[in-house]
C-alpha cells in the first residue's frame, strides 16, 4: 500500500486509516457535547451564520478547551503533521475547532492566495496543512469531504470523495481546493463530479439540489475537529499576517494567562511550538491593542 506520505505530496491530501480507535471516537464525541455545554455555560458558543446553518461550534481554539485539548496534542497527531512537513520545529498558530452538525458546502482553499493557482503562495512547496478528524464513517455516508487530486499544484483537478472511516485522519495540503459535508448518491456513491453548490444558490445545479431519496444518510449527527500545523517559512508568516490578525502576535505572557501553566508545561513536553495566536482567540487580547 502506498505512504500517505507519498499521497499527500502527489495528491495534495492523504488518509491516514485506523489512527484513533472506535472507542476513542465514541469518546471524543461525548467529549464535543461535553465542550459545548461548557461553551455554552461560559460564553464562547459561537452564534454565527454557521449555527443559523445548524453547525455548532465554540469560539476559541482546540487548545483552549478543557475536554478537547489533549486531542490537538496528541502525539499520533503531531507525528503526522510532522512527517508531512518540513523537518523543521512544529508550529500551531492558534487555528482550530470543533463542529457538530451539517453547514454548507463550496469548494475552496485554506490558504491566502486561495483564488488561482498563482501570487506567493504558489513559489515553492507550501509549508502550512490542515487535519481532519470525523467522527463518523464517510466510506459508505455523505457529509465527509471532497477535494480536487492535485489542486495544491495547480487549477482544478479530479474531483474524489474521500473514503474516510471511523478512526481515520483526513490531512491536506491549504492549497487543495476541496468542500466538506459533500453529498453521496445512493446508486453511485463514488460519483464526486457534481459540484458542491451551496445551499443559498438555488438556482445552480449541484449538491444542494440532489432529493433526499438519492442521498445516502449520514450515520449519524455529523462531528468533527480541524487544526492546522506549519513550519516556520514566508508561508507561514503571510497566513498570519493576512488571514488571522491585523496586529502584533500575542506575547508569551498572554499565553501563559489564557492556557494556563500546565497547558504551557504540556505543549512543550510534546514539543510543539505556540506561536502567532490569533488576537481574537486570545482571553485578554484587548490590553494589547
Amino acid at each position: 500500500m502506498e505512504s500517505y506520505v507519498n499521497c499527500f505530496a502527489r495528491d495534495g491530501f492523504a488518509v491516514v486509516r485506523q489512527v484513533f480507535s472506535p472507542k476513542e471516537i465514541d469518546e471524543m464525541r461525548r467529549r464535543v457535547q461535553l465542550q459545548i455545554e461548557v461553551d455554552r455555560a461560559e460564553g464562547k458558543f459561537e452564534e454565527s451564520f454557521y449555527e443559523l446553518m445548524g453547525v455548532m461550534s465554540g469560539k476559541g481554539d482546540l487548545l483552549s478547551k478543557v475536554h478537547l485539548r489533549d486531542v490537538l496534542v496528541d502525539d499520533r497527531i503531531l507525528a503526522i503533521a510532522r512527517s508531512l512537513l518540513p523537518k523543521k520545529p512544529l508550529i500551531y498558530f492558534g487555528e482550530s475547532t470543533y463542529q457538530l452538525g451539517s453547514g454548507g458546502r463550496a469548494y475552496h482553499r485554506d490558504n491566502v492566495d486561495r483564488h488561482r493557482a498563482e501570487g506567493a503562495d504558489w513559489v515553492g512547496p507550501y509549508t502550512l496543512l490542515r487535519l481532519g478528524i470525523y467522527l463518523q464513517d464517510h466510506r459508505r455516508h455523505s457529509g465527509g469531504l471532497k477535494v480536487r487530486v492535485g489542486s495544491h499544484l495547480r487549477d482544478g483537478g479530479r474531483p474524489v470523495l474521500v473514503d474516510s472511516e471511523v478512526g481515520d485522519v483526513v490531512v491536506w495540503n491549504m492549497r487543495t481546493l476541496h468542500s466538506g459535508n459533500t453529498v453521496r448518491l445512493r446508486f453511485w456513491p463514488d460519483f464526486a463530479w457534481i459540484p458542491p453548490t451551496s445551499g443559498m444558490r438555488r438556482l445552480r445545479l449541484g449538491e444542494s439540489m440532489i432529493p433526499k431519496w438519492m442521498q445516502l444518510p449520514l450515520e449519524q449527527q455529523r462531528g468533527a475537529m480541524f487544526m492546522s500545523f506549519g513550519v516556520q517559512s514566508s508561508h507561514l508568516d503571510r497566513y498570519v499576517s493576512e488571514c488571522l490578525s491585523d496586529h502584533d502576535e500575542a506575547s508569551e505572557a498572554v499565553m501563559r494567562s489564557r492556557f494556563g501553566d500546565e497547558v504551557w508545561e504540556l505543549v512543550q513536553r510534546k514539543g510543539l511550538t505556540i506561536s502567532r495566536l490569533h488576537r481574537e482567540n486570545a482571553s485578554n487580547w484587548r490590553a494589547l491593542k
